[in-house]
């Protein structure tokens, strides 16, 4: 298959990614989480290209900030 993270793929995650950056406009959203990182990376790629002064996130982050670590209760 093709892996939409190749930098080669760029153009092709913006043309996609036109109803997905529609959507987001509408709900007004200023940040944005997502559970995959393909995603993550053409939320990056339409959030530059787009100018959407979106904050976006990886699940991962929240996962590790929510962690206890020995010494870091």
């Amino acid at each position: 298959g093709v892996l939409v993270a190749n930098p080669e793929m760029e153009e092709f995650r913006i043309k996609t990614g036109k109803v997905k950056t529609d959507q987001i406009k509408a709900t007004g959203a200023k940040s944005i989480v997502s559970p995959c990182e393909n995603c993550r990376l053409q939320l990056d790629n339409l959030n530059q290209r787009f100018d959407l002064g979106l904050d976006i996130h990886s699940l991962m982050d929240f996962v590790v900030d929510a962690m206890v670590f020995p010494g870091n209760k």
